[in-house]
């Protein structure tokens, strides 16, 4: 899941990133649910931030899948109004 925080946002949106695997792109303000994963350590990032953006902590993110529950990574992104805008 993505979220911001702040007075402006990066636009263009984030592409999701699975244990090194571009999986596609996720908006400003998002939700994938990726089903049927084996349970396992996985490594969840966002690529493609503005250069004044930070994707609060982590990033990427180690994450546990376990059985049939649900894992959750939460990206709070937060863009700097005086940075110099899109990178992509």
């Amino acid at each position: 899941m993505t979220t911001h925080a702040g007075p402006t946002t990066d636009p263009d949106g984030y592409s999701l990133i699975l244990n090194g695997v571009g999986l596609g792109r996720i908006g400003v303000e998002d939700t994938v649910r990726l089903r049927n994963l084996p349970e396992a350590e996985y490594s969840v990032g966002i690529a493609g931030l503005a250069t004044n953006c930070d994707s609060g902590g982590g990033n990427p993110r180690g994450v546990r899948v376990e059985g049939d529950r649900t894992t959750r990574v939460i990206f709070l992104v937060k863009c700097d109004p005086t940075g110099p805008g899109p990178t992509s």
